[in-house]
């Protein structure tokens, strides 16, 4: 009679879940859709841009259409010529902070950002989107 001897080494197994939350960029006009995210460390946002030539620029809450510093994320202008092309720019979240990006293109003497083009990580109660003072500080 034979017997086969088998060993297993049982390995902690760590499971890390993370998501990517993709955010169309002028997919329908000045906008980021969605316009805000919830997203945990380990995620990562990915920039469709979709149309035209925007950009993802990274500022603060109370300056929203203004680059945040020198080293902060900015994807650059992403120019779409053809219908149908997507550029993706992708950000890896580090934390729960809440994070503010715009689009800072200007186009005839008219600022993306002042029309509406932001998005929000991890917005808090009282720092959203829609209390954010676009016109004042941009």
């Amino acid at each position: 009679m034979c017997f086969s001897t088998v060993t297993a080494a049982l390995l902690p197994v760590t499971d890390v879940l993370t998501a990517d939350w993709p955010v169309k960029v002028g997919d329908t006009g000045l906008d980021f859709n969605p316009s805000s995210v919830m997203a945990a460390p380990g995620d990562t946002l990915t920039f469709q841009f979709v149309a035209k030539n925007h950009s993802v620029t990274q500022s603060t809450f109370t300056a929203p259409c203004t680059p945040m510093n020198a080293t902060s994320i900015d994807s650059g202008f992403m120019p779409i010529s053809d219908p149908g092309q997507v550029l993706n720019f992708t950000v890896t979240v580090n934390n729960t902070n809440p994070v503010w990006f715009y689009c800072k293109q200007v186009l005839n003497g008219v600022s993306h950002c002042e029309s509406g083009m932001v998005f929000a990580l991890n917005p808090t109660a009282n720092k959203t989107i829609s209390t954010a003072e676009l016109g004042h500080h941009c």
